[in-house]
């Protein structure tokens, strides 16, 4: 690790203030890995996984349950001391530099690589594509005010460093089930017109996601200004005890309208972000320059 954030800054103070909520081993905690298990063990059905980055071991521990032959490594050695005992025998205290001796099914590494300096990472990368062809990866895009996130960056740098080693994205594969940031990665030789047609294929799928929520929340903004208006003139025309109840009414429909033009706002917002993403990753970058040479060549 870096001399800025070693082994110990992953105490218990870490623990107890740097997780978003105090990371104890409680029912909360294990049915949140639970789910974690149950989408993994449904949509891949790995037979060994690597928790890489496993902190007190929750992820092994419920993958162990379902019957997955579950390992975990980590540098805090404070973390692995207060694992629970049905499975710390699974856990190892281990840099992510370090060589991965035992090849898995599969790898997950959750909110791992920002805390690694730049070469580190780099370096984890490496280890973790070689004892796997499967990595499911996240890494916060945001989170700078945390103090141990020294290597934070946008999901497109994580993925030119696995493209380095053979491992492109699984476009296909919606791991949001861990983070909205969380990508699936899989080693593979795939062909530039192959690449093209699947990234031109998602995108034109999120443009048209993108249209129908802009649509849909300016017909939510029209009804709800419909609304304020009636409400309006129910003031003005009817007597005050009518005006009072349908006042009432028109609220709960207009707090209704404005909350799903909320959620619509949150759902184009987070579209509007992947496809900034998309256009400034190496394969949109791609996908311009192929688009050029068709002008030339039809041209």
């Amino acid at each position: 690790m870096s001399t800025l954030v070693g082994p110990e800054a992953y105490n218990l103070f870490y623990y107890g203030n740097c997780c978003g909520e105090d990371y104890v081993r409680t029912e909360i905690w294990l049915d949140r890995f639970r789910h974690y298990v149950g989408y993994i063990q449904q949509s891949i059905d790995p037979k060994t996984v690597l928790d890489a980055g496993c902190a007190k071991g929750f992820l092994v521990e419920a993958l162990r349950e379902k019957g997955i032959n579950a390992d975990g490594i980590d540098l805090s050695e404070f973390a692995i001391e207060n694992s629970h005992p049905s499975v710390r025998p699974f856990l190892t205290i281990q840099s992510l530099t370090a060589p991965i001796s035992k090849k898995y099914d599969l790898v997950v590494t959750i909110e791992v690589l920002e805390h690694l300096p730049r070469v580190e990472a780099e370096k984890a990368i490496e280890n973790l594509c070689s004892c796997t062809s499967d990595v499911i990866f996240s890494s916060s895009p945001f989170d700078y005010a945390e103090p141990t996130h020294i290597n934070v960056h946008p999901p497109e740098y994580w993925a030119a460093l696995f493209a380095r080693f053979g491992f492109y994205r699984d476009i296909d594969f919606d791991a949001s089930f861990l983070t909205p940031w969380a990508m699936r990665f899989r080693k593979c030789e795939p062909k530039l017109v192959e690449l093209v047609t699947r990234y031109e294929r998602k995108l034109w799928e999120a443009q048209q996601a993108e249209f129908g929520a802009r649509n849909h929340g300016a017909e939510v903004q029209r009804k709800a200004s419909e609304l304020l208006s009636q409400v309006v003139s129910l003031t003005e025309n009817q007597n005050i005890d009518c005006a009072i109840v349908s006042i009432q009414n028109k609220k709960r429909e207009f707090e209704e309208a404005k909350r799903s033009c909320l959620e619509m706002e949150d759902r184009l917002n987070k579209m509007v972000t992947e496809n900034q993403i998309f256009w400034t990753s190496n394969i949109g970058k791609a996908i311009r320059v192929f688009r050029g040479l068709k002008k030339l060549i039809y041209n």
